[in-house]
């Protein structure tokens, strides 16, 4: 197991009991932990939504997994909600448990699923190409299992030395980018960036 797939497992299994134990045993700091987990999703779902992300994958799996926690002690805060209105109860657990589910369920039958998509996790299956200063390009094979493929193609601006910003992100399949060349398909990606 790569440590990537152990982030991802272990964020899945570990993040809903994690949340429970902190919402069971640190009552007394829940003033400071509801903004806290609300900022935590917030600012990790925004940046994700623009673009902005770690240089590693590990350290963007980190940050995934702990808006994750950060959810599900939200949905533990939310299932002690006391309303008069069942009707309503009833849907927000429903609703707030499917990710929680659906995550135990990823980290157990899932699991050779998990292994197929961390499988391009690792640093060995990459390839990366300075285009101008400050834009660089990362092509990433991510292996589905013997019979298919994808190709992650993304054209990112440089921040720092640890955080990027991808401006263009483009899924290839393996019969699309065996055949071309690692710098062709990186110039496809910037030209279309830059044309818009």
């Amino acid at each position: 197991m790569t440590i990537g797939m152990g982030i991802l497992w272990g964020g899945l299994f570990g993040a809903p009991l994690l949340a429970y134990l902190i919402h069971r045993f640190w009552r007394h700091k829940r003033h400071k932990l509801l903004p806290l987990s609300f900022a935590v999703l917030f600012v990790v779902a925004l940046a994700w939504a623009v673009g902005l992300r770690f240089t590693s994958p590990l350290a963007n799996l980190m940050a995934l997994a702990l808006a994750y926690t950060a959810y599900a002690f939200l949905a533990w805060e939310g299932w002690g909600i006391r309303d008069r209105r069942i009707g309503l109860r009833m849907i927000l657990k429903f609703v707030t448990a499917l990710p929680i589910v659906f995550g135990y369920f990823m980290a157990t039958f899932g699991f050779p699923l998990l292994l197929f998509i961390s499988f391009g996790l690792d640093e060995g299956n990459k390839h990366t190409e300075i285009l101008e200063p400050g834009i660089g390009c990362e092509i990433r094979t991510q292996s589905g299992g013997p019979s298919w493929g994808t190709t992650v193609v993304s054209v990112h601006r440089e921040l720092t030395p640890f955080l990027r910003w991808e401006r263009a992100h483009q899924r290839l399949s393996e019969e699309e980018a065996v055949y071309r060349r690692a710098s062709d398909l990186c110039r496809d990606a910037y030209t279309k960036w830059r044309n818009g």
